[in-house]
């Protein structure tokens, strides 16, 4: 199974709820718009057929997006459940390496690399 993120954003109110419904019940709610899954590529195609069928494709946008398998997130409030994928860590821990970089763009990119 692989980790995926599906963001949307859907201009009807009905579609909306419907979309919303349809991934609490596949993935996790990571905030209002975003959902974390773990998904074979079969469920995934059923996945995306579901909401294919739900959204108005001229007017609402989903986004998939694919992470990687040991996924690192930084986290600001409440952490998600253990066993979603994310390697978690704080703000704190965070901003302390964030400062401890300064302004040397170079290294930012290697922040993963706790």
């Amino acid at each position: 199974m692989n980790l995926y993120f599906i963001c949307y954003d859907i201009a009807d109110p009905r579609r909306l709820a419907k979309v919303h419904r349809f991934l609490a019940g596949e993935a996790l709610p990571v905030q209002y718009s975003v959902f974390a899954g773990q998904f074979t590529p079969a469920r995934l195609r059923e996945v995306v057929g579901n909401l294919l069928g739900m959204i108005a494709a001229d007017e609402d946008d989903v986004r998939i997006y694919p992470l990687p398998e040991r996924c690192e997130a930084v986290f600001l409030g409440r952490r998600p459940p253990e066993g979603t994928g994310f390697l978690a860590h704080d703000g704190a821990e965070f901003l302390s390496k964030l400062e401890a970089i300064g302004d040397d763009g170079r290294k930012l990119v290697e922040w993963g690399n706790w």
